[in-house]
């Protein structure tokens, strides 16, 4: 039996995890396979739900930070540079709906 043991509870889109979202998209955009676009669409929703989008009353359109057990609360206040990726990424999507909170997103940078 292994016990895995979480050093960092927090997660977002910036520092340590941004290439992997970039590199999802990437992959799917080079090789056309469908399981790259899923993974990247699975995450992209789970980033919307649990980072608080516009939804979040506390600095919306800041894709900062958030705590593993309690995902309404940041676990920063403080924007790391690797996190700007996003708005771009969001542009290369493309996708109406994607758009306005693309530009919204933009406007923090």
């Amino acid at each position: 039996m292994y016990l895995t043991l979480i050093c960092l509870p927090e997660s977002g889109v910036g520092a340590g995890i941004d290439s992997y979202y970039e590199y999802l998209f990437k992959a799917y955009m080079l090789l056309g396979d469908p399981v790259y676009l899923h993974r990247f669409n699975t995450h992209y929703r789970a980033i919307h739900r649990y980072i608080g989008f516009p939804s979040q009353e506390e600095l919306p359109y800041l894709f900062l930070d958030v705590h593993m057990h309690r995902p309404s609360q940041r676990a920063k206040h403080f924007m790391d540079a690797l996190l700007a990726f996003w708005p771009g990424l969001q542009f290369v999507l493309y996708v109406t709906d994607i758009i306005e909170e693309a530009v919204g997103s933009l406007g923090m940078y």
